[in-house]
């Protein structure tokens, strides 16, 4: 159950939201830790499905600034030496390589839960 209400807000209060959630999640492994393997293999899944979507929000990210600098509607602050064509160039290469690490994410976290699909938790005698 989410703790907070993701159906409005900005593309960056959303990315804020996730965040949250995420460091709930590693709050509540490290206070608790996880009691069995069917767990661990759940949040390996939902973690999966976070590096694909990643991706995706990587790519709309990059598409977004090259949109808005073709348009002319970026610009930059007088401490930059860069023109904002420079920057934006400089801003999708980086992303780029965000979106091969977000998919090798996705792709090794999906490896790892297929690995431990039939582990199962022997309880304490």
């Amino acid at each position: 159950m989410p703790t907070t209400d993701t159906g409005s807000g900005s593309a960056a209060q959303l990315a804020r939201y996730a965040e949250t959630e995420l460091q709930l999640l590693n709050r509540t492994v490290a206070d608790h830790g996880y009691a069995y393997a069917g767990d661990v293999y759940d949040v390996l899944g939902a973690l999966a499905g976070i590096g694909h979507k990643l991706v995706q929000a990587t790519e709309e990210a990059a598409a977004a600034l090259v949109r808005m600098e073709a348009l002319g509607v970026v610009g930059v602050s007088s401490e930059e030496t860069a023109t904002p064509r420079e920057v934006v160039t400089i801003a999708t290469r980086t992303l780029a390589h965000a979106t091969v690490t977000a998919a090798q994410l996705h792709t090794r976290l999906n490896a790892a839960q297929t690995t431990i699909r039939n582990l199962t938790t022997e309880t304490a005698q």
